[in-house]
């Protein structure tokens, strides 16, 4: 069983995975918990084939929840989760995030995966490297007050920030002004967030963008004879083209292969 969300309640959720471990006798169940349906994609494609996984009820933080549950302190379940803005250092030892901001930024994060997406559906005339820098920079702005609205716990509504509508296609550019009217906010003007993000090389802007954000961008540029790609698209088509191999350079492959050892997994392992 995959997904567990028509489960009522986090109780529900322990029972059922306590279930599970207690009818694993040969102690060889290993067990994945994620956020969503798009984590359990990921990890079915490049965890091991026989590693369970399971969808959390309401996002990361029913990931921490149930990975700090006293009733689940076993070293056959882990959970992996978006680091988004949080401390990677805090958190607990089974509890392991993506290498970036998030899964999407992740995918992105492997040139050579994005670089078959980009040679199939750019139309335009700026090469690879500069386009994948050019977005960063023009999501910039927004990453930047998503970063602070969650440090600062200002409660802005970031779900209202859809920028599909706000991409000019044909300069590649974002439209922060009309961004920024959308979520009614008056903590941060757009030209001091893009201050604050001219000031950060790429590698800094992928560990504070939105992988939806980036998706949605990505997905206003990239086209297809019918028009552009959209949203859903662009990560389907990040998730197609990654690789076991492409995995094994991550950050977070490293992290979990390591936490296999020294637990002593030597048949039933979550990576290869």
């Amino acid at each position: 069983m995959d997904s567990i969300r028509e489960n009522e309640s986090l109780q529900d959720m322990i029972d059922t995975l306590r279930l599970e471990l207690s009818q694993d006798i040969s102690h060889k169940l290993r067990v994945v918990i994620v956020e969503g349906d798009d984590d359990v994609s990921f990890v079915k494609n490049v965890f091991e084939p026989d590693v369970c996984v399971y969808e959390s009820i309401s996002g990361k933080q029913d990931v921490k929840n149930l990975i700090e549950s006293m009733e689940l302190q076993d070293e056959r379940i882990i959970g992996i989760r978006d680091v988004d803005y949080a401390d990677r250092t805090t958190m607990p030892e089974r509890l392991f995030c993506y290498d970036n901001c998030c899964l999407e930024m992740m995918l992105f994060s492997n040139h050579a995966v994005f670089q078959q997406i980009f040679h199939t559906y750019y139309q335009g005339t700026t090469d690879v490297e500069d386009l994948l820098g050019n977005v960063l920079q023009e999501l910039s702005p927004l990453s930047i007050l998503r970063r602070e609205n969650e440090r600062n716990q200002w409660n802005i509504d970031l779900r209202r920030a859809h920028i599909g509508d706000c991409v000019d296609t044909d300069h590649e550019i974002l439209d922060h002004e009309k961004v920024f009217h959308k979520l009614s906010q008056t903590y941060m003007t757009p030209d001091d967030c893009k201050t604050q993000g001219n000031a950060l090389n790429e590698d800094q802007l992928m560990d504070i963008t939105n992988g939806h954000d980036m998706c949605r961008f990505m997905g206003a540029i990239l086209q297809d004879k019918k028009g552009s790609l959209g949203e859903d698209r662009i990560f389907r088509l990040l998730l197609c083209n990654y690789r076991k191999e492409d995995f094994q350079t991550t950050r977070l492959y490293d992290e979990v292969r390591s936490y296999q050892q020294r637990c002593g997994m030597q048949e039933a392992k979550f990576v290869e």
